[in-house]
């Protein structure tokens, strides 16, 4: 996963508007991890997405309720509810992970897709960087 990520950097994101979200920032300051300090340093880098408003709580909201997002803390919205709802209410084409069991998932993506619809939002294409190589 390591290798496809900086291959996919070097060699294809170029191609692309990168942007991160302020969910993804707090989720790299959080917790102790090898390589944390350049993996914060490099976010730093990308144009950030605002994560701090109503709809967007109600986006993320939403999906708790109907079971697509664990519900980490419903109140300070953390993890993949936050970063599906920052997608869908910026209308980002492509969410770029390596979180296979909650994200990049065919079964998530179809439920994503059913509610996105029903609150009139674009779903993004969730993929992997080996899948964009």
């Amino acid at each position: 996963m390591k290798e496809a990520t900086r291959k996919w950097w070097t060699q294809k994101s170029d191609n692309y508007y990168i942007c991160t979200s302020v969910a993804v920032e707090r989720e790299l300051q959080d917790g102790n991890y090898y390589h944390q300090p350049e993996c914060v340093e490099l976010v730093k880098k990308i144009a950030v997405l605002p994560g701090d408003n109503k709809e967007i709580d109600q986006i993320a909201r939403y999906y708790i309720e109907h079971l697509l997002a664990p519900k980490e803390n419903i109140e300070e919205f953390r993890g993949d509810a936050i970063h599906l709802a920052i997608c869908a209410f910026y209308k980002v084409d492509f969410l770029l992970t390596w979180n296979l069991k909650h994200l990049a998932n065919v079964n998530k993506l179809r439920q994503l897709r059913i509610m996105n619809a029903r609150l009139e939002l674009t779903t993004p294409q969730i993929v992997t960087p080996e899948q964009l190589l």
